[in-house]
């Protein structure tokens, strides 16, 4: 569950709100003189309020993403403990009643956007990707690098949403998470060198069916409106409960672990991550499948889920997939918007 206790230091460092944050959190004012929580990566985009003296970042390490709670090495050599995003998120809706929440990231840690989400949720938050014209109405932004993008661990954030909107010219893109998109620990590269490659595969699946359960409840939630249906129970025991139960097929046949054996004796520990990332996805799609034939279409929304949670694992985590605003609205991702999308 989320932690919304935090040290008295940093709830009274947030009321400047120029505290260093994983993300940005910034609050403005909107052409209309709402109060918006702007939500960002630092130095994406090109806002000038991320440069410093003759064009130098301002961004530290743990502002440039979404980031749970960990300890980061600040530009000035000294360690800083974050917090973690939901847990900064929940103190700014304690405090100060938003009319919208912007969202304006490449993505970052799944569980901390899962974990954003819920917040958002459990405020009625209503977020936004919004577009460049919105921005510059409550903020100088001369010269835009690219136009505003949600992605990846920002697309499940942004989920979360009692009302959501995504502005023309916004864009929302989904691609497969992956915790061996960057580096392999040495226990893996260990086992990999020895050949145990079915024990490797059957852990990545349990962990694939603890992310299908876990994201398919979650949006299926979030496509619900609590004030009309009840919500399912979000619970991480439960989840890992059920992706540790004996798989009655394990998306790993004899004739692939011949391939993969081969493969590393031929390139060497070089083919181990593309290995690691294709088993990430084989798994996966896999729990998919069986949370598909065993729901059915017996729950509400259940189908639309599921739609998601594929969308985001039937693409490489060195690919993106670009939803439409129209394909959004027409999954029920989107609230509709009666207005054009642009408040000059």
């Amino acid at each position: 569950m989320i932690q919304l206790l935090m040290a008295p230091v940093l709830s009274v460092a947030l009321g400047a709100v120029s505290v260093a944050n994983a993300l940005i959190f910034e609050a403005v004012r909107d052409s209309a003189g709402r109060n918006i929580l702007f939500i960002r990566d630092c130095g994406t985009g090109g806002l000038p309020q991320d440069e410093g003296r003759l064009g130098t970042s301002t961004c530290e390490e743990w502002q440039e993403s979404f980031a749970g709670e960990r300890t980061y090495r600040a530009r000035s050599g000294q360690p800083y403990r974050y917090p973690g995003d939901a847990a900064v998120l929940a103190s700014h809706l304690r405090q100060t009643r938003y009319a919208e929440v912007w969202l304006f990231s490449g993505g970052g840690d799944l569980g901390e956007g899962v974990r954003m989400g819920r917040l958002f949720r459990q405020a009625r938050v209503t977020v936004r990707v919004p577009n460049v014209v919105r921005v510059r109405g409550a903020m100088p932004w001369p010269k835009p690098e690219n136009e505003v993008y949600c992605v990846s661990a920002c697309t499940v954030a942004f989920m979360g949403g009692f009302f959501r909107y995504m502005d023309p010219d916004a864009t929302y893109q989904v691609h497969s998470a992956s915790k061996v998109a960057g580096t392999i620990d040495s226990t893996v590269v260990t086992k990999l060198a020895r050949g145990e490659l079915r024990e490797i595969v059957e852990r990545e699946c349990v962990s694939g069916r603890y992310w299908a359960v876990s994201l398919f409840t979650y949006f299926q939630n979030t496509l619900l409106l609590p004030t009309s249906n009840p919500q399912r129970p979000e619970r991480e025991d439960e989840y890992m409960a059920y992706a540790q139960r004996s798989m009655a097929t394990l998306p790993y046949s004899a004739d692939d672990e011949a391939r993969d054996r081969e493969r590393l004796s031929n390139e060497g520990l070089a083919a181990a991550q593309d290995m690691m990332m294709r088993i990430e996805r084989d798994c996966m799609r896999s729990a998919i499948n069986e949370l598909r034939q065993r729901l059915g279409a017996r729950e509400p929304r259940a189908e639309p889920a599921l739609r998601m949670v594929e969308v985001m694992y039937n693409v490489s985590i060195k690919e993106t997939a670009t939803l439409t605003r129209e394909t959004m609205l027409r999954m029920g991702y989107l609230t509709q918007d009666l207005e054009s999308g642009v408040r000059p």
